[in-house]
Protein backbone atom coordinates (compact mmCIF):
# COMPACT_ATOMS: atom_id res chain seq x y z
CA UNK A 1 0.00 0.00 0.00
CA UNK A 2 0.97 3.08 -0.81
CA UNK A 3 -0.24 6.07 1.81
CA UNK A 4 -2.25 8.62 0.47
CA UNK A 5 -1.33 12.06 0.60
CA UNK A 6 -3.92 14.71 2.66
CA UNK A 7 -4.98 16.49 -0.68
CA UNK A 8 -5.27 13.14 -2.60
CA UNK A 9 -7.59 12.23 0.21
CA UNK A 10 -9.53 15.37 0.35
CA UNK A 11 -10.12 14.55 -3.58
CA UNK A 12 -10.75 10.89 -3.33
CA UNK A 13 -12.70 10.13 -0.06
CA UNK A 14 -15.83 10.52 1.54
CA UNK A 15 -15.60 13.21 4.94
CA UNK A 16 -17.41 11.50 7.38
CA UNK A 17 -16.47 13.27 10.96
CA UNK A 18 -15.04 16.55 11.60
CA UNK A 19 -14.71 17.64 15.15
CA UNK A 20 -12.87 18.92 18.10
CA UNK A 21 -11.41 16.50 20.35
CA UNK A 22 -9.28 16.94 23.71
CA UNK A 23 -5.43 15.28 23.54
CA UNK A 24 -3.50 15.41 26.63
CA UNK A 25 -3.98 19.49 27.79
CA UNK A 26 -4.92 20.54 24.61
CA UNK A 27 -7.31 20.07 21.92
CA UNK A 28 -7.16 18.36 18.01
CA UNK A 29 -9.19 19.22 14.87
CA UNK A 30 -9.91 16.01 13.54
CA UNK A 31 -11.00 14.91 9.74
CA UNK A 32 -12.28 11.44 9.20
CA UNK A 33 -12.21 9.95 5.48
CA UNK A 34 -13.30 6.96 4.30
CA UNK A 35 -12.73 5.07 0.90
CA UNK A 36 -13.64 1.05 0.41
CA UNK A 37 -10.48 -0.08 2.06
CA UNK A 38 -9.49 2.24 4.88
CA UNK A 39 -10.21 5.12 7.38
CA UNK A 40 -8.02 8.76 7.36
CA UNK A 41 -7.95 10.50 10.34
CA UNK A 42 -5.88 13.60 9.76
CA UNK A 43 -4.87 15.85 12.83
CA UNK A 44 -4.67 19.41 12.96
CA UNK A 45 -3.48 21.05 16.26
CA UNK A 46 -6.01 23.76 17.65
CA UNK A 47 -4.13 27.33 16.85
CA UNK A 48 -4.22 30.81 16.17
CA UNK A 49 -2.04 30.15 12.96
CA UNK A 50 -4.37 27.28 11.24
CA UNK A 51 -2.46 25.30 9.26
CA UNK A 52 -3.82 24.00 6.22
CA UNK A 53 -1.86 20.57 6.24
CA UNK A 54 -2.48 17.85 8.94
CA UNK A 55 0.55 17.19 11.50
CA UNK A 56 -0.24 13.70 11.22
CA UNK A 57 -2.81 11.05 8.89
CA UNK A 58 -3.52 7.53 10.99
CA UNK A 59 -4.30 5.28 7.94
CA UNK A 60 -7.05 2.18 9.32
CA UNK A 61 -8.02 -0.73 7.66
CA UNK A 62 -11.36 -1.28 7.01
CA UNK A 63 -12.81 -4.98 8.76
CA UNK A 64 -14.70 -6.59 5.58
CA UNK A 65 -17.79 -6.10 7.49
CA UNK A 66 -17.78 -2.80 7.99
CA UNK A 67 -16.92 -2.27 4.25
CA UNK A 68 -20.37 -2.69 3.10
CA UNK A 69 -21.99 0.21 5.70
CA UNK A 70 -20.54 2.96 3.63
Amino acid sequence: MINKGYVEIRETCKLIEYDLKLAGKGRLWVEVYRDSEYEYRALFPDLDDWSTMPMTILTHKLHETQTNLS
